[in-house]
């Protein structure tokens, strides 16, 4: 995702926090508002009950593509109900994630949401 859209530099807490020190948790969780505000773009993996489940559509085993049900439009209830049945959307920083984000990139299991 980031080379397709020329982003040279990737932040995941996954890897950048030290998973098993809380210290370490601590200094990086007062961090977050620096990172989410100073992001270019915040990727949100909103499908899977786990880190590992991947980006829908990017990820391998890539998913099959869907065919839009509405003809004149996207019904933005649907969008956003993908987002708040995520397992995403239960964790605690996804706030600062939304509120403090210029833009985010949020793949859910049936499509691709860009909120600026």
């Amino acid at each position: 995702v980031c080379q397709g859209l020329s982003i040279r530099y990737l932040w995941v807490d996954a890897l950048c926090i030290i998973q098993d020190s809380g210290e370490d948790k601590d200094v990086q969780i007062a961090s977050m508002g620096f990172i989410y505000g100073g992001a270019h773009l915040t990727i949100v993996a909103a499908f899977g009950d786990s880190a590992n489940a991947g980006l829908p559509g990017i990820s391998i085993p890539r998913r099959d593509q869907h065919t839009p049900i509405t003809i004149n439009g996207v019904s933005m209830n649907a969008a956003v109900n993908c987002l708040l049945d995520s397992q995403w959307y239960t964790r605690g920083w996804t706030f600062q994630e939304l509120v403090l984000s210029k833009r985010i990139l949020a793949f859910t299991q049936e499509q691709m949401l860009f909120f600026c």
